[in-house]
């Protein structure tokens, strides 16, 4: 069964990262097109009003995932109510096993969005 839901979170945070890339972030996070990798899921591009770029790759998904999850119930106003926040409270109280993928079908790109903002800067910077 662990091996089952490692496979479930690992194919959970590809879809995030996927979904993110093209369509979340991208009125913040400028990247070349060469850098997007999504089978290894990984990309390399500068968020808005930086110089230095950042790789946003499946810990950074991961890393944006425990951050919600440690939020608990001081998640931000902006995020109750929404999939991304339901979800961290999903995760947080539950076994992800049989209903993972009925969540994935509700997150959508600003989701997405958020996941790897809080996984990047621990925080909701841009939006």
């Amino acid at each position: 069964m662990a091996a089952k839901m490692k496979q479930a979170f690992q194919e959970f945070c590809e879809d995030i990262f996927v979904t993110a890339v093209e369509g979340g972030i991208d009125y913040w996070f400028i990247y070349t097109p060469h850098t997007y990798d999504p089978d290894l899921g990984r990309i390399e591009g500068t968020p808005y009003g930086e110089e230095e770029p950042v790789v946003i790759n499946l810990a950074v998904v991961w890393a944006g995932v425990n951050s919600l999850i440690a939020l608990g119930d001081d998640l931000p106003n902006k995020l109750e109510g929404t999939p991304v926040g339901n979800l961290a409270r999903l995760l947080e109280h539950h076994d992800a096993e049989g209903w993972l993928p009925d969540v994935l079908n509700i997150i959508d790109a600003a989701d997405a969005d958020y996941i790897v903002q809080y996984g990047l800067f621990g925080d909701l910077v841009y939006g």
